[in-house]
């Protein structure tokens, strides 16, 4: 297969043809980054406003938890299988397989699962997470086909592009579900994620033969032999822990304790993807002018305690002022972005092994999903928003603690000469 540096290829979502030649990136890379934002759009279509349809079903607060528990396990499986079969197989085998699991299991749900109780629903939902396959096959494949320098805004930009869906399906979802209800809003998924897999299987490519890479056996072993790639997987663990909380316990909290309508909880989260989705290049930039270590820890750990807290607060203070609670929402949304490094700080530290790095990270993003899913529904039922929170949010400032064990190998990037970093 021909490396990606040397073939032609259009855009992607980050701007026209020739954009990825101009930053210095792969040109296949454009066209990967519009399969990206079709799958990212199509699977989260649901994801904004999933718990209150399942509490609308009798569902209690700890069984929406245990669904999204078993979504997170889900996730965190298919994520470490992503990097590390990534290495092996190469990603186009694996990026398919991803798009093709959510496609069958989210058919089993609304054809099944809709119409059985809570077991049915825990297991066709639940396994669609296994889908993660595909964003984190990419991932690998972006992390040794990037030159070096680059690795940061590359992953910016992966980000960027894989939230795109989150606030386009939170709109369209809060605009749409009135008029087309709760199952048809979420099939409108179908025909994306299937469009999605037929551009990732026309251009996804590699910079490495199947087999050349390191594979699962490596992956298992990495975190114990390089321990700040394991130290690094806990912080992502980190990263989304609020977000995945927030996602099952927000949309309750703004109409049970608020009074607010039920579009309020899409527009926040919403509005929440958006900002992060365009300070995810920020970030990923200013990780390789300033350090990886330092934007994650400043930006993103502190930052992350201080705006989740602020969300919290902010009805406390103004009432359910809803364009004050967008704007905490956003805000939250920016420090998540400043995690983006992380995704460039793994493969920097073993990139004798970036996919295994990569399986790392996906693990820790799926961990992530099933401790924060679990623990929003959890801790709201125990003692409401206020516990919920503050634990979410104290997991941020931990974070910073564990960063400074981390070696950054960017640290004084910004020193180089002109044209060495982004």
């Amino acid at each position: 297969m021909a490396d990606v540096r040397t073939v032609q290829a259009g855009a992607g979502p980050a701007g026209g043809r020739g954009l990825m030649t101009k930053l210095g990136l792969p040109r296949e890379l454009g066209p990967g980054l519009w399969a990206l934002a079709l799958f990212g759009i199509g699977s989260t279509v649901c994801m904004s406003w999933i718990s209150q349809y399942f509490t609308a079903r009798g569902f209690s607060m700890n069984q929406v938890g245990d669904i999204m528990a078993v979504l997170g396990v889900a996730s965190a499986l298919g994520g470490w299988f992503g990097g590390a079969l990534a290495d092996k197989w190469g990603p186009r085998p694996v990026v398919a397989s991803g798009a093709v699991i959510w496609l069958v299991t989210m058919s089993a749900f609304l054809l099944l699962g809709t119409r059985s109780g809570f077991w049915g629903v825990l297991v066709t939902f639940g396994l669609t997470g296994l889908s993660a396959l595909f964003p984190f096959a990419f991932m690998s494949w972006v992390s040794y086909s990037v030159p070096k320098e680059k690795l940061g805004l590359a992953m910016g930009l992966f980000w960027m592009t894989m939230a795109f869906g989150m606030p386009l399906s939170a709109f369209y979802s809060a605009a749409a579900r009135p008029a087309l209800g709760d199952i048809p809003v979420i099939a409108t998924g179908l025909p994306l994620v299937l469009a999605a897999l037929v551009l990732a299987l026309l251009t996804t490519g590699s910079s490495r033969r199947a087999g050349e890479g390191p594979g699962l056996g490596a992956a298992l072993l990495l975190a114990v032999r390089k321990p700040a790639v394991g130290v690094v997987g806990v912080v992502r663990v980190i990263n989304t822990l609020g977000m995945m909380g927030l996602m099952v316990y927000l949309p309750v909290w703004f109409t049970k304790d608020l009074g607010l309508p039920a579009s309020a909880a899409p527009t926040v989260l919403g509005a929440l993807t958006f900002v992060n989705l365009v300070c995810n290049v920020v970030f990923g930039a200013l990780g390789d002018r300033m350090g990886y270590k330092r934007a994650i820890a400043w930006f993103g750990c502190v930052g992350g305690f201080v705006t989740l807290l602020l969300l919290f607060y902010v009805p406390q203070w103004l009432g359910p002022n809803l364009p004050a609670l967008v704007l905490a929402g956003a805000l939250f949304g920016a420090a998540l972005a400043a995690f983006v490094p992380l995704s460039a700080l793994g493969p920097a530290l073993a990139p004798e092994a970036s996919g295994s790095a990569v399986a790392v990270l996906s693990l820790g993003q799926g961990v992530s999903q099933f401790l924060g899913s679990g623990l929003g529904g959890w801790l709201y039922d125990a003692g409401g928003a206020s516990l919920a929170t503050w634990v979410l949010a104290l997991c941020y400032l931990a974070g910073a603690g564990l960063m400074a064990l981390v070696p950054d190998p960017r640290a004084g990037a910004g020193r180089q000469p002109s044209g060495t970093a982004v």
